[in-house]
């Protein structure tokens, strides 16, 4: 499964506990399945940042029985 994360910057190695503390379902790493949200979410960071464009990381996301506890 493709996964989209739309930011200021490229993220390589995702880290929940980086994130802002303050979100609407609390801190951890946001992704979507949808690029068109991505890319709007990229084009809201980067204007809050100034920066020219934002960036929309992708991520191949293979679900396995290990991630559940």
């Amino acid at each position: 499964m493709l996964l989209y994360h739309g930011s200021d910057c490229e993220v390589q190695k995702p880290d929940p506990a980086v994130g802002r503390k303050k979100l609407d379902f609390g801190p951890g790493f946001y992704t979507t399945t949808m690029p068109e949200q991505a890319e709007a979410w990229a084009k809201r960071k980067a204007y809050e940042s100034s920066r020219e464009s934002g960036v929309v990381s992708v991520y191949n996301f293979n679900e396995n029985n290990d991630l559940y506890v």
